[in-house]
């Protein structure tokens, strides 16, 4: 399900892709549609349908480090 919304969000538009946070082999990314008068946020939209959780990059590193 996520890989098809992910390929239909983003198929043949520009897209602008900010790292965030690599910690450990885990990346934080933010993906943005940048094709219309408004940004779409793709993270966003995938919170919104239940499809990803968001997660502070605080929160992931503190995972990160109490997993080690």
């Amino acid at each position: 399900k996520a890989r098809n919304r992910l390929l239909a969000l983003t198929k043949e538009r520009p897209i602008i892709g900010y790292v965030t946070n690599i910690q450990n082999g885990v990346l934080s990314l933010c993906l943005t549609d940048t094709s219309q008068q408004d940004d779409i946020h793709i993270n966003d939209v995938f919170v919104d349908e239940g499809i990803a959780m968001f997660v502070p990059d605080s929160a992931v590193v503190e995972v990160v480090k109490h997993s080690q």
